[in-house]
């Protein structure tokens, strides 16, 4: 395991092509944003807010899976969905 540059973020998945998908702290909520392996220059991937945890990436590395809900929006249930990397409408699961 190493550092990668000075990104704070958590909960990290690896996607095709050395792609890694993570969480950081954004305001009230976590965001989801993708870096390569080097760690410069991460993007943001929409301004959704998400849980503490992402689920997969798609074989294809179109796709993330992420949980919203529970304690962050003060409700009992946790919803799943999936976030489209590049373009495109988040879908519920």
């Amino acid at each position: 395991p190493r550092r990668l540059a000075d990104i704070e973020g958590y909960n990290p998945r690896f996607g095709p092509g050395g792609t890694i998908y993570f969480l950081a702290a954004v305001g009230p909520g976590a965001r989801l944003f993708r870096t390569n392996v080097s760690g410069l220059a991460p993007q943001q991937l929409g301004a959704a807010p998400h849980e503490s945890v992402l689920g997969a990436v798609s074989n294809d590395g179109q796709w993330v899976s992420s949980m919203i809900g529970g304690v962050l929006y003060a409700t009992r249930t946790t919803d799943g969905r999936v976030v489209p990397v590049l373009n495109g409408q988040v879908a519920r699961l």
